[in-house]
């Protein structure tokens, strides 16, 4: 019998190695057949085990983890309802504020009615060169809204409706540029209030400004920083008529003649920080 010496194993395998090359370049399925023989002989025993151990892993977790599942799906829903009772106390807050300024507008516009007030929120501003707000309400909401009404916030006059769309209609305020309107200012006192001036144009300055030339009339006392603006046209609906506009900010000497003062005014409400509003519905329906 010829005896195996390592010199011929090693020839031996480099013969089948090669071989192996050969007949699997010409013929792969002969080599893949074996291979997923050992394959599948290698997950049928490993299987079992894995199997054993993925359940072993489930009961661990589930044991260190009870109702994990269900205690994520309570506190989801908690932190659900805790936004949403949070949206709704603001909103109820909100009306809530909204009724007591318009009991305080029926008690300071008695020419007022309850049929002609519309509540209203602010959607957005203008981005282009005009001064204007759009408000959530539009001729579906209320045939009755129309241009010209009047726009109120916290008892003072913001603006005028200039146009209504079906859902939305679109507020002018009185710091846009195209606005003018006549008024008189007034100095709050202990016992009222004393005129300076019963008549005024005032026009708008862009945003958060207005601004007026005021004549310096023999005797007329000046006006200074705190005077108040008050509405006072024959253009506006009569009921808002004496409603603060705006409050003076600045007196100068104007540019134009040593014989006229230059105010400068900021409405009486910011509209950047407000969300309600209340349109006046004219009376000439």
């Amino acid at each position: 019998m010829m005896k195996m010496t390592p010199r011929k194993w090693f020839w031996i395998l480099n013969f089948a190695a090669l071989a192996t090359v050969v007949v699997g370049a010409r013929h792969p399925q002969v080599v893949n057949r074996p291979r997923g023989a050992a394959s599948d002989a290698v997950r049928t025993f490993v299987a079992p085990f894995s199997s054993v151990f993925t359940g072993l892993q489930t009961g661990i977790n589930r044991f260190l983890h009870p109702h994990q599942n269900s205690s994520s799906r309570v506190k989801s829903l908690r932190v659900r309802y805790q936004n949403e009772i949070a949206m709704l106390v603001t909103r109820i807050s909100d009306l809530e504020k909204l009724l007591r300024e318009t009991r305080v507008i029926h008690q300071n516009f008695p020419r007022l009615s309850v049929q002609r007030l519309r509540a209203a929120s602010i959607d957005g501003f203008s981005t282009g060169t005009g001064d204007e707000c759009t408000l959530d309400q539009g001729w579906r909401d209320d045939k009755q809204i129309r241009p010209g009404d009047a726009v109120l916030a916290n008892r003072a006059v913001i603006g005028r409706v200039s146009h209504v769309g079906p859902e939305t209609c679109t507020v002018r305020l009185l710091t846009d540029p195209m606005m003018k309107e006549i008024a008189a200012i007034s100095r709050p006192v202990r016992a009222g209030l004393v005129s300076i001036a019963p008549q005024a144009l005032i026009e708008g300055a862009g945003p958060g400004r207005m601004r007026c030339e005021l004549d310096q009339s023999i005797h007329a006392m000046a006006p200074k920083p705190g005077d108040l603006v008050q509405l006072n046209d024959n253009e506006w609906p009569q009921a808002v008529a004496g409603a603060v506009i705006g409050v003076i900010k600045s007196v100068h000497q104007s540019a134009r003649t040593s014989l006229r003062w230059s105010l400068e005014i900021t409405p009486r409400t910011d509209v950047q920080q407000i969300r309600q509003v209340v349109i006046v519905l004219s009376s000439r329906r």
